[in-house]
């Protein structure tokens, strides 16, 4: 039985963006991973876990 994917969350502390992004593609986004898809920059660790309420304010990062 699946759960579905796993997510971690991020908010940039350069523009304020919310992403996340699924730990399935760590590796085929490799350094992007944490990166904020507007500015580039680092993201804020928040939290890490399976889709959750609120999770419609969190940009999902592509590959």
């Amino acid at each position: 039985m699946s759960w579905g994917p796993s997510w971690f969350y991020y908010r940039c502390p350069d523009c304020g963006k919310k992403f996340r992004s699924e730990t399935g593609l760590m590796a085929e986004l490799g350094e992007k991973f944490d990166r904020c898809p507007a500015c580039g920059a680092r993201g804020e660790y928040e939290t890490d876990g399976p889709i959750r309420p609120g999770a419609e304010e969190y940009e999902e990062t592509e590959p």
